[in-house]
């Protein structure tokens, strides 16, 4: 049986399918469930520089019809049609196993079906659809598969940004919290929390089978956020759905954290070129371990970078963050076990100038992040004397943070597009401050990706 036929033998079915479930709808032969929903009504709904502000809520409980129970019922009805099992011999002789091919053919009687009982007539357009689909499937032919990300810390000037054709960031409304959540009916219903997302996120893409490969779009897009600018972005659910009728798994992923934000960040409206510009290019030269476990061996960029997420998502003692800060700058520019912090301070002071910063400005951060850090390390933190000490030197520890995380940030953007080993480029460094054509040719490689890098302000 050839494509063309079997396309035939499916319109057969799926017509005969609409018959039938118009027969018994019309002698009321069959009737829905019904579901309970939870679902959040929001009051006075607000969208600030913090994110979302809403001033009131209450929680509803809500009844839905549900299908799926009769769509199952009926399943032996429509396996005896004559239809059914010419397509199921079909199948079979195109190569597919009999399991395989009762396994498909079930799903897409399944889906279609419910189409029609929520009350979208099986026209000859969606019938061509669904068989489309379905020959797509079977010939594992890429399909268009799209998810969508509730996305905490992240905050927006405009109310959305393109990023190439695939990738959608946009405001949080007031429909996104107000979410219909389905609550199994043999359980007390328990009570939901309130999640407010600050951004949501849709990326789409043609891939094949494997849901996996979007998910990792979830993990690099996450990570490509947190190296714009300092900010602790993070997940709290994502839903994912296809074009596919057998080949795809479907549904909503949740984190499972409590999703605490130390660090919010705006993307304003003068940034989104720039913006658009990191994202198009960074998403091609992010190495896979930034956001993906289960991939290549770790190097020293990808250390450095878990640290830096540690100090980000971590809100705890601050001696602990800015501890995590100076380890992440040691994976990218320490190769030695003496004189670390006075090589450490020297090789950022002298990386990050090429960028325009204050190399004494720097070097100052350096030495006091790290004095943070020794303290640390032996156990102590800093006491109100201590603290008083820091402050009178570098500022407020919180703002201290920032400052010395952005340099973390700048580097590691900077080492993972310059794609040099890291042997390679301690050696540029240190050289650079005796042999001039060292230096032109450091800034050079550093220089052609300025251009896409959101620098703080750098007196």
């Amino acid at each position: 049986m050839n494509e063309e036929e079997i396309t035939w033998k499916l319109k057969d079915l799926l017509l005969n399918i609409s018959k039938i479930l118009s027969e018994k709808l019309e002698k009321n032969e069959i009737k829905p469930i019904e579901e309970a929903y939870f679902k959040w009504v929001v009051d006075k709904f607000r969208y600030t520089d913090n994110g979302v502000e809403s001033h009131s809520a209450k929680g509803d409980y809500i009844i839905k019809k549900n299908w799926w129970r009769e769509i199952i019922n009926l399943e032996k009805t429509f396996q005896g049609l004559d239809e059914y099992k010419s397509v199921l011999v079909g199948l079979e002789k195109e190569g597919l196993e009999k399991q395989q091919a009762s396994s498909y053919l079930a799903q897409l009687v399944r889906k279609a079906a419910f189409h029609y009982l929520d009350k979208v007539p099986l026209t000859e357009d969606s019938i061509n659809n669904f068989i489309s689909r379905f020959l797509a499937d079977l010939n594992k032919r890429p399909l268009r598969a799209w998810v969508e990300i509730e996305v905490h810390g992240l905050i927006l000037e405009d109310d959305s940004i393109d990023v190439g054709h695939d990738i959608l960031i946009r405001k949080v409304c007031k429909e996104d919290i107000e979410k219909e959540i389905s609550i199994h009916p043999v359980f007390t219903p328990r009570r939901h929390q309130m999640i407010n997302p600050s951004s949501i996120i849709k990326i789409e893409k043609m891939i094949e089978k494997n849901p996996q490969k979007l998910q990792r779009e979830v993990e690099k897009i996450i990570s490509i956020l947190r190296l714009f600018k300092v900010g602790s972005i993070m997940w709290s659910s994502y839903t994912m759905d296809s074009k596919s009728i057998v080949n795809f798994i479907e549904g909503t992923i949740t984190s499972g954290k409590n999703i605490v934000v130390p660090l919010k960040y705006i993307i304003k409206k003068e940034e989104k070129d720039i913006f658009e510009r990191f994202t198009s290019i960074f998403k091609e030269h992010i190495p896979k371990n930034f956001y993906w476990q289960n991939s290549e061996t770790q190097n020293y960029t990808t250390i450095s970078y878990h640290r830096y997420c540690d100090a980000l998502l971590e809100a705890g003692i601050i001696e602990r963050r800015i501890a995590n800060v100076v380890m992440g700058l040691e994976a990218l520019f320490l190769n030695e076990n003496q004189e670390l912090k006075y090589r450490l301070k020297l090789r950022v002071s002298k990386f990050l100038s090429l960028v325009g910063h204050n190399p004494y400005l720097v070097k100052k951060m350096i030495h006091s992040a790290y004095d943070i850090r020794s303290l640390f390390a032996h156990g102590e933190t800093l006491n109100y004397d201590k603290k008083k000490k820091f402050e009178s030197k570098v500022g407020e520890l919180s703002n201290f943070l920032l400052s010395i995380l952005n340099c973390l940030r700048e580097s590691l953007v900077l080492c993972t597009l310059i794609s040099f080993d890291k042997e390679k480029l301690i050696d540029m460094i240190d050289d650079s401050f005796l042999d001039r054509k060292k230096e032109e040719a450091l800034k050079n490689s550093i220089s052609q990706w300025k251009n896409i890098l959101l620098t703080e302000t750098k007196e």
